[in-house]
């Protein structure tokens, strides 16, 4: 590679959603140089998304939308369920890809696939020096979008101890069954596996599904387990075809973290920007490139490039995104408080009453067996208005999936932080 600029402006590790979603933003400055470096292909991913289809409108990428439909499903471990109307939606992968880069003006932009970004050595007054399989390359800032694998979070030690979202999806086609592009299973407790997931399914098109399993721990498990257990729930399914591709990664859980450092920012899975599990992951990824440009202009134009001139994209990323960021008590808090009346704001003495009162619930819990029943229940313990029901009623479809989400998770709040 000879003869090929080593110098730019601004490096983006990273070709997923948030890493083409900042270099298009950054790049709309044309005196900008930038490169873009991709271990893998630039247009090619083997990450399945879903998401909700106002998301996508926003960034202009309604035309991605493989399929919409127009129920979510949940399921307890005692096979009782809740329907709700949602429009949630799925996205052809390659072609949001494709399009986000042919978004991005080419006016001072280059782009390497196959580049890993292995190291970095920073220097805040001089830049940092970006050590790929290609070689090095120097510029003022990097912009992390490597997801799990960033080398940033490696180095300051982000991810040690802290809880991870481990998943695995089939994308199946060729499916020798009817396929209800209405209904997606978003969460699916009825099976009972050794390291209890949560299965999910969601229909891509008439002959082809995505089906998944996700994890909450802090220390991964093995993989062929994890293939095993999707396997069980892939023949509970009855779901017969041919899986053509396969998706899998850790994806960690941790908010309020660093986001900023000496030369550096991090955006998506990278930073943890991201929810999985609550089809906000590919919203929050592109948001979080297109939120990390302004900053980069900002610091090109002072030339300023140590940590605490950077910090404050990561004060204003924290300020306007405290939810739904994590997971746990805090989660559910800042859902009641920023999306629910004030009737919903008994938040820490409803958790008092099912740490000190309901023992068969946390019981329940700590076995993962929680039932719709419980959900009930531990809702009612707020007070007599904080039910499913009422929650229903007075929040909208999504923040309504945002709160389901937390109360099935806040039971690792209470394991791990004995409240």
């Amino acid at each position: 590679m000879s003869g090929i600029n080593r110098e730019y402006d601004v490096i983006i590790a990273g070709g997923g959603p948030a890493g083409l979603r900042a270099a298009e933003e950054i790049s709309k400055n044309p005196n900008t140089k930038i490169l873009l470096i991709e271990k893998n292909n630039v247009k090619q991913t083997d990450i399945a998304w879903s998401c909700w289809p106002e998301q996508l409108e926003k960034h202009g990428l309604a035309q991605v939308i493989s399929n919409q439909g127009t129920k979510t499903v949940y399921y307890s471990t005692d096979g009782e369920s809740i329907r709700m109307n949602a429009n949630l939606s799925t996205a052809v992968e390659e072609k949001l890809l494709k399009i986000l880069f042919e978004r991005i003006n080419k006016n001072n932009f280059s782009h390497f696939n196959n580049c890993e970004l292995l190291s970095f050595d920073q220097q805040a007054d001089k830049g940092i020096a970006a050590v790929t399989t290609k070689g090095v390359f120097k510029s003022k800032l990097l912009i992390d979008a490597c997801g799990y694998d960033s080398p940033t979070a490696k180095k300051y030690r982000l991810q040690e101890n802290k809880w991870q979202w481990q998943n695995l999806v089939y994308i199946v086609d060729n499916v020798k069954r009817n396929v209800d592009l209405d209904e997606f299973y978003f969460f699916d407790r009825r099976i009972t596996t050794k390291n209890n997931p949560i299965f999910w399914m969601e229909p891509y098109s008439k002959n082809k599904i995505i089906l998944g399993a996700y994890y909450l721990l802090k220390n991964p498990i093995s993989m062929k387990v994890i293939e095993n257990e999707l396997d069980q729930y892939r023949r509970y399914m009855d779901i017969e075809g041919d899986v053509i591709k396969e998706c899998k990664g850790i994806i960690p859980l941790y908010d309020n973290q660093p986001l900023a450092f000496d030369n550096i920012m991090l955006v998506g899975a990278s930073g943890s920007m991201i929810s999985p599990g609550t089809a906000f992951g590919l919203f929050s990824s592109l948001e979080s490139g297109e939120f990390v440009a302004k900053y980069v202009h900002d610091a090109l134009a002072a030339n300023i490039f140590t940590q605490k001139y950077l910090k404050r994209y990561q004060k204003d990323w924290w300020r306007k995104n405290k939810i739904p960021y994590t997971f746990g008590q805090i989660s559910l808090r800042d859902q009641i408080s920023n999306h629910a009346p004030e009737d919903f704001k008994k938040h820490f003495a409803f958790t008092k009453k099912i740490v000190h009162n309901e023992s068969n619930i946390l019981e329940r819990w700590q076995r993962d067996e929680t039932t719709i029943a419980d959900i009930k229940k531990f809702s009612e313990l707020a007070s007599d208005k904080f039910s499913i029901a009422h929650l229903k009623s007075r929040l909208s479809n999504e923040d309504f999936i945002k709160i389901i989400y937390y109360l099935f998770k806040l039971k690792f709040y209470i394991n791990t932080n004995k409240v």
